[in-house]
């Protein structure tokens, strides 16, 4: 880093300074894992609800695990009013802290 004390840009650095800087790149490495499917197998693509009749309820957990070195924040943001309307989801925020599980 150059400093100088003037205000027009042909002022020569009157000092220069290394600044050592450092980083880390890292992978957000968050799993969800899906409750089994109605015939018992396991279930990597989502929730089914199988059948539901109207005004009826069905509750559904799914987890979530960090495994990454960090915490990581989520959020969940239905896309639609009739999404938000639809599904309920406990919590709709928080934070997964690192090697940490949430079931939601």
């Amino acid at each position: 880093m150059q400093v100088s004390n003037g205000t027009n840009q042909d002022d020569k650095a009157e000092q220069e300074l290394v600044l050592p800087i450092t980083a880390e790149a890292y992978l957000l490495d968050v799993g969800v894992t899906y409750p089994p499917l109605p015939n018992g197998n396991p279930n990597n693509i989502g929730i089914d609800f199988g059948i539901i009749k109207v005004c009826e309820s069905s509750l559904k957990q799914i987890t979530l695990e960090n495994k990454g070195k960090y915490k990581v924040g989520f959020k969940f943001a239905p896309r639609s009013l009739l999404m938000q309307d639809l599904f309920t989801f406990i919590p709709m925020e928080g934070v997964l802290t690192p090697k940490g599980q949430l079931k939601v």
